[in-house]
């Protein structure tokens, strides 16, 4: 039942479903490829980085208001969409595997990859993609809540599928700004006080 509800949402809103985003006409790779120019897809898996940092640190959280997180720590948290260093303005799939973009760009839905883990190997679902965007809307750095505040309603359409309706069209950026949504773990962050600097 839910599957043709979704298709009915989809319908109201004319859009076709997208491996990418561009600001500016079409993404320049196409939906089969399989890495970036600038990646070596033979690297090693395994290993240990070190990286050195000016300043000290009294929190592993990097999205919020409170204490001052490692650098780079941000890296450990992938995003729905994934930006390409050669190609300004444009995202590809990460978590989510799709995306569709109505006309007239104020309904964004999300369609996530169902092989996508947190490193528990427990699933990503729309209901931490739900979770995260209400967590840095609310909670968040002031970026995230400057951004977020033009959004009008995000839903959860089923596990896979996420929508966010836009309050206007006014801002063509916003669209790529929820694809990179850091997407955080709900049944991790529920337990615990979102702002408290804690190691």
């Amino acid at each position: 039942m839910k599957f043709y509800i979704w298709l009915i949402l989809l319908w109201a809103t004319p859009s076709l479903a997208m491996h990418g985003l561009s600001l500016y006409g079409q993404p320049q790779l196409p939906s089969n490829f399989k890495h970036f120019d600038y990646v070596n897809p033979n690297a090693p898996q395994e290993g240990i980085l070190k990286a050195s940092s000016p300043h000290g640190f009294d929190t592993l959280n990097p999205f919020s208001i409170n204490g001052i997180a490692p650098s780079g720590i941000n890296l450990t948290h992938d995003t729905l969409m994934k930006a390409n260093a050669n190609e300004p303005f444009a995202l590809y799939g990460l978590i989510a595997k799709e995306v569709f973009l109505s006309n007239d760009r104020k309904q964004i839905t999300f369609v996530l990859n169902p092989d996508a883990k947190f490193n528990d190997d427990s699933p990503i679902t729309a209901q931490d993609v739900l979770f995260s965007f209400e967590t840095l809307r609310d909670k968040g750095q002031p970026t995230y809540r400057f951004y977020f505040q033009e959004v009008d309603k995000a839903e959860v359409l089923d596990n896979q599928h996420i929508r966010f309706i836009l309050k206007n069209n006014q801002n063509r950026e916003l669209p790529l700004i929820l694809g990179q949504l850091p997407v955080l773990s709900k049944k991790y962050w529920e337990t615990k006080d979102f702002n408290q600097t804690d190691l």
